[in-house]
């Protein structure tokens, strides 16, 4: 329900946090970074972009095509743990983007990475800690990639 008194969704507790259909319900269960950018299709192939920031492979469901009416402005949520963090190239993502670690808390199970992007943007990452397989060390100051899978992520109009 939003501020207005109104329902926004109705769902079970995952498909609520896993695919919200507005930026209100997606910050209200969980965290989640949220990106505003223009729909694009070209070829079929789907992808916003994100002013200052670059261009980002997205998948919209069947459901959602609608949305694809058009060039739109549209808002883009990538929750925290959906992100694989490395100083280090790597391949097999569907997008990925540069920033530097600002702050990181270590939580135990987990590490939370806050990144700043070169528009300004704050990131949160929350990368699982396994103790007993060897970790890349991140550090403050550190430029980092950070990757994602177009699945991952979820365009909301709103």
């Amino acid at each position: 329900m939003n501020h207005d008194g109104e329902i926004e969704q109705i769902g079970t507790p995952k498909e609520i946090y896993e695919f919200p259909v507005s930026s209100f319900v997606a910050q209200f269960v969980g965290t989640t970074n949220i990106f505003q950018g223009m729909l694009q299709v070209v070829n079929d192939v789907h992808y916003i972009d994100i002013a200052d920031v670059g261009r980002f492979f997205v998948d919209i469901p069947h459901k959602k095509e609608h949305i694809l009416q058009g060039k739109r402005q549209v808002f883009m949520s990538i929750r925290p743990e959906k992100f694989f963090i490395s100083k280090h190239p790597v391949e097999g993502f569907s997008n990925n983007v540069r920033g530097v670690v600002e702050s990181i808390v270590y939580h135990g199970r987990s590490t939370q990475y806050n990144v700043r992007l070169k528009n300004g943007q704050l990131v949160q990452v929350f990368e699982q800690n396994e103790e007993h397989f060897p970790q890349e060390v991140i550090d403050y100051d550190n430029e980092v990639y950070l990757y994602w899978q177009k699945e991952n992520c979820v365009v909301l109009e709103r």
